[in-house]
């Protein structure tokens, strides 16, 4: 999530470009299936049957091991000081408070002029140049900047209201602070009923990964570092607070197969814009010899060094090997000798760790160009590999056989070809994809390796529900 600054600062959740959603992700035991739209979650049988809907405001999700629990990141929209403080850390509360009193002084000693429409975003842009230096007050902004506005627009005494002509405390009376609550949740057939609530973020959310055991859940927010996530683990029974393990993660990291190390792709240095920079495959220890989160990160272990990318995928199998895509360079290079599609690559952890290619060259070649949205099979046997345009291959790692499983060009609601989701497997036989369907309009199969045969589970779903799942989620009312 990215946000506008200051007094114009509407915040929202969205994505961002190159990222693709996980819309429709199944429990372990194929019985439901979580499908993301507009409208929030809403859940589906195996048969593709709508439940009612169930969560507004939910842009992320993804089952426990047990199939009975989802995990979810659920965004609010909060209107007031009052509401959103409570969402703030002691820390964050004094800064908020500290940058309102500047941006106060500014808007006293501004010239406003009630007949141009551009006077606020004029305003804006002199906050931008009298604070360019100012670091701390910058990082304030960035990090709270609607809670500025709000504690701004919440305490005006007579002569700040006074100051502000009124068709601009109208738009302020417009503004809100998105927070995202990462809450479990039970599915039984009758719906969803709300657990506990494990943390709160001001930040946009982009990967949840619930840990084998089920006893923690890594949350992957956005970071004060460009092109970089911040990487959090907490318990998943809500009696301890999230841990931060690094604020220069890929996007999408994993669990260790025993489910006690965190294992993530991770930046070596800040970014220095959007140049290419030195990263590492990194396993780090997550859960003690107790069972429970760390209360800080543990041991570290860079496994693999490669070219850090913010959407690097990491996924662990169930013998132990660890899979993930990565640009393969060789150096030195040049910018035009750098690859234009990452590989796949599975390294074996151990006394002598062991990196090789996932795909024979010939498969690389045939399987789709979006690798970093790759998939594999529950049985660990078969990886899915879709490209930007919503086709979608699979490959068989035993035999390195390719099988287009869609083969067409999936078009958006603005006839553009796009990848809306990642695929999803349901079983080592089944994976969950969107094809063109009928009359130029996407709908949501479930294709089977064994038959090579496809059924559709969306027939009976909405018109437009897949076209419109639109770049902002729609938040939930404040509780």
């Amino acid at each position: 999530m990215k946000t506008r600054v200051w007094m114009i600062l509407i915040l929202a959740a969205f994505i961002v470009a190159g990222c693709v959603p996980r819309r429709y992700s199944w429990s372990p035991d194929g019985k439901w299936m979580t499908v993301l739209s507009d409208d929030g979650l809403r859940l589906a049988d195996a048969d593709g049957n709508l439940l009612p809907p169930a969560i507004a405001g939910v842009n992320c999700a993804t089952w426990f091991p047990d199939s009975r629990r989802l995990l979810v990141s659920r965004q609010i929209d909060v209107k007031t000081w009052d509401g959103v403080s409570q969402y703030l850390s002691p820390g964050q509360t004094r800064d908020a408070i500290e940058a309102a009193q500047h941006v106060r002084d500014a808007a006293m000693a501004y010239g406003w002029n009630a007949a141009d429409p551009n006077d606020l975003e004029k305003f804006t842009d002199g906050m931008n140049a009298q604070y360019a230096k100012d670091e701390d007050f910058q990082r304030v902004m960035k990090e709270l900047g609607g809670t500025v506005v709000l504690y701004v627009r919440d305490h005006p005494d007579a002569a700040l209201r006074q100051k502000i002509p009124p068709q601009t405390w109208k738009v302020l009376e417009g503004v809100s602070q998105s927070v995202q609550c990462i809450e479990v949740y039970t599915v039984d057939a009758t719906g969803t009923t709300l657990g506990a609530r494990l943390m709160t973020s001001l930040k946009g959310i982009h990967e949840l990964r619930v840990s084998p055991t089920g006893a923690a859940a890594i949350v992957v927010t956005e970071s004060e570092q460009a092109h970089a996530a911040g990487l959090w683990v907490v318990p998943t029974d809500g009696t301890a607070p999230a841990v931060k393990f690094s604020d220069q993660a890929a996007w999408y990291p994993d669990w260790s197969s025993d489910g006690q190390d965190v294992v993530l792709v991770r930046a070596a240095t800040p970014a220095a814009g959007d140049a290419s920079r030195l990263g590492s495959l990194t396993r780090m220890r997550a859960i003690g010899d107790d069972g429970k989160v760390m209360d800080k990160p543990g041991d570290s272990e860079d496994l693999v060094g490669l070219v850090f990318d913010e959407l690097c995928r990491v996924r662990s199998t169930k013998d132990g090997r660890i899979l993930f895509d990565s640009a393969e360079v060789t150096l030195p290079t040049t910018a035009n000798d750098m690859p234009q599609r990452p590989q796949l690559f599975s390294l074996t952890p151990g006394t002598t760790p062991m990196v090789s290619r996932l795909l024979p060259r010939q498969a690389f070649e045939q399987a789709g160009g979006a690798a970093q949205y790759f998939e594999v099979s529950p049985d660990g046997t078969h990886v899915s590999i879709p490209d930007d345009t919503g086709k979608v291959t699979v490959v068989d790692l035993r035999t390195g056989q390719v099988t287009v499983v869609q083969g067409k060009p999936v078009l958006s609601d603005d006839q553009k070809p796009t990848l809306m989701t990642v695929p999803q497997w349901r079983s080592p036989d089944e994976l969950t994809l969107i094809s063109p369907g009928e009359n130029g309009h996407p709908s949501v199969m479930l294709w089977s390796m064994s038959k090579n045969a496809g059924r559709t589970l969306s027939a009976n779903w909405p018109a437009g529900m897949i076209e419109k799942k639109s770049a902002t989620t729609q938040p939930a009312t404040e509780p």
